[in-house]
Protein backbone atom coordinates (compact mmCIF):
# COMPACT_ATOMS: atom_id res chain seq x y z
CA UNK A 1 0.00 0.00 0.00
CA UNK A 2 2.81 2.42 0.85
CA UNK A 3 4.49 1.97 -2.55
CA UNK A 4 1.17 2.68 -4.25
CA UNK A 5 0.90 5.96 -2.37
CA UNK A 6 4.48 6.86 -3.32
CA UNK A 7 3.86 5.86 -6.93
CA UNK A 8 0.84 8.14 -7.03
CA UNK A 9 2.88 11.01 -5.58
CA UNK A 10 5.71 10.40 -8.03
CA UNK A 11 3.30 10.27 -10.94
CA UNK A 12 1.80 13.59 -9.86
CA UNK A 13 5.24 15.19 -9.44
CA UNK A 14 6.25 13.87 -12.85
CA UNK A 15 3.15 15.28 -14.48
CA UNK A 16 3.72 18.68 -12.86
CA UNK A 17 7.37 18.66 -13.93
CA UNK A 18 6.50 17.79 -17.54
CA UNK A 19 3.76 20.43 -17.75
CA UNK A 20 6.13 23.02 -16.32
CA UNK A 21 8.82 22.15 -18.90
CA UNK A 22 6.26 22.31 -21.72
CA UNK A 23 4.92 25.67 -20.50
CA UNK A 24 8.44 27.10 -20.29
CA UNK A 25 9.29 25.78 -23.75
CA UNK A 26 6.14 27.26 -25.32
CA UNK A 27 6.90 30.69 -23.84
CA UNK A 28 10.52 30.51 -25.02
CA UNK A 29 9.43 29.41 -28.49
CA UNK A 30 7.02 32.36 -28.72
CA UNK A 31 9.88 34.71 -27.82
CA UNK A 32 12.08 33.04 -30.44
CA UNK A 33 9.53 33.51 -33.23
CA UNK A 34 7.65 36.64 -32.14
CA UNK A 35 10.23 38.56 -30.13
CA UNK A 36 10.71 39.17 -26.45
CA UNK A 37 7.82 40.25 -24.27
CA UNK A 38 7.52 40.62 -20.52
CA UNK A 39 4.64 38.15 -20.11
CA UNK A 40 6.56 35.27 -21.69
CA UNK A 41 9.78 36.16 -19.84
CA UNK A 42 7.83 36.20 -16.57
CA UNK A 43 6.27 32.83 -17.43
CA UNK A 44 9.71 31.35 -18.07
CA UNK A 45 10.99 32.63 -14.72
CA UNK A 46 7.91 31.28 -12.90
CA UNK A 47 8.26 27.87 -14.51
CA UNK A 48 11.98 27.71 -13.82
CA UNK A 49 11.31 28.42 -10.14
CA UNK A 50 8.58 25.77 -10.19
CA UNK A 51 11.00 23.28 -11.78
CA UNK A 52 13.56 23.89 -9.02
CA UNK A 53 10.89 23.19 -6.40
CA UNK A 54 9.71 20.04 -8.17
CA UNK A 55 13.28 18.79 -8.62
CA UNK A 56 13.79 18.98 -4.86
CA UNK A 57 10.59 17.01 -4.30
CA UNK A 58 11.59 14.45 -6.94
CA UNK A 59 14.79 13.77 -4.97
CA UNK A 60 12.66 12.32 -2.20
CA UNK A 61 10.76 9.80 -4.32
CA UNK A 62 12.76 9.35 -7.51
CA UNK A 63 15.33 6.73 -8.36
CA UNK A 64 18.82 8.01 -9.21
CA UNK A 65 17.88 7.88 -12.93
CA UNK A 66 14.76 10.00 -12.33
CA UNK A 67 16.72 12.45 -10.19
CA UNK A 68 19.49 12.79 -12.80
CA UNK A 69 16.96 13.28 -15.59
CA UNK A 70 15.15 16.01 -13.65
CA UNK A 71 18.42 17.79 -12.87
CA UNK A 72 19.50 17.66 -16.52
CA UNK A 73 16.13 19.03 -17.66
CA UNK A 74 16.47 21.82 -15.09
CA UNK A 75 19.94 22.69 -16.47
CA UNK A 76 18.61 22.84 -20.03
CA UNK A 77 15.58 24.87 -18.93
CA UNK A 78 18.02 27.40 -17.49
CA UNK A 79 19.86 27.58 -20.83
CA UNK A 80 16.55 28.10 -22.65
CA UNK A 81 15.71 30.92 -20.23
CA UNK A 82 19.08 32.62 -20.77
CA UNK A 83 18.78 32.40 -24.57
CA UNK A 84 15.19 33.70 -24.43
CA UNK A 85 16.52 36.71 -22.51
CA UNK A 86 18.83 37.41 -25.46
CA UNK A 87 22.04 36.14 -23.92
CA UNK A 88 24.46 33.47 -25.15
CA UNK A 89 23.79 29.80 -24.45
CA UNK A 90 25.72 29.06 -21.24
CA UNK A 91 26.11 25.39 -22.22
CA UNK A 92 27.30 25.96 -25.78
CA UNK A 93 30.77 24.60 -24.98
CA UNK A 94 29.29 21.40 -23.56
CA UNK A 95 26.69 20.87 -26.29
CA UNK A 96 27.83 22.69 -29.46
CA UNK A 97 25.79 20.45 -31.75
CA UNK A 98 22.34 20.96 -30.15
CA UNK A 99 20.32 24.06 -29.34
CA UNK A 100 19.05 24.58 -25.79
CA UNK A 101 15.51 23.92 -27.06
CA UNK A 102 16.52 20.56 -28.55
CA UNK A 103 18.42 19.65 -25.39
CA UNK A 104 15.38 20.52 -23.30
CA UNK A 105 13.13 18.39 -25.50
CA UNK A 106 15.57 15.48 -25.34
CA UNK A 107 15.96 15.74 -21.57
CA UNK A 108 12.18 15.88 -21.16
CA UNK A 109 11.98 12.60 -23.07
CA UNK A 110 14.68 11.05 -20.86
CA UNK A 111 12.82 12.21 -17.76
CA UNK A 112 9.55 10.74 -19.03
CA UNK A 113 11.18 7.38 -19.73
CA UNK A 114 12.89 7.34 -16.31
CA UNK A 115 9.61 8.09 -14.50
CA UNK A 116 7.81 5.41 -16.52
CA UNK A 117 10.52 2.87 -15.60
CA UNK A 118 10.21 3.66 -11.91
CA UNK A 119 6.42 3.43 -12.10
CA UNK A 120 6.81 0.06 -13.85
CA UNK A 121 4.87 1.16 -16.94
CA UNK A 122 4.97 -1.50 -19.64
CA UNK A 123 7.29 -0.44 -22.47
CA UNK A 124 8.65 2.65 -20.69
CA UNK A 125 10.77 3.65 -23.70
CA UNK A 126 7.73 3.72 -25.99
CA UNK A 127 7.08 7.43 -25.62
CA UNK A 128 6.65 9.69 -28.62
CA UNK A 129 8.84 12.76 -28.61
CA UNK A 130 7.09 16.11 -28.79
CA UNK A 131 8.48 16.88 -32.24
CA UNK A 132 6.25 15.40 -34.98
CA UNK A 133 9.37 14.90 -37.13
CA UNK A 134 10.42 12.26 -34.58
CA UNK A 135 7.17 10.28 -34.86
CA UNK A 136 8.55 7.54 -37.14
Amino acid sequence: MLSTRWDSSLQELGEQFIVSILTLRVAATRIHFEGSNSADLDEIRIQQQNLRRLTVQIRILGTPDVQRASRLALRHAFAVKVVAEGREDPRLGEFPERSPYRRLTDSLHEFTVAIRKQLRVEGPENVLLDDPDDWH
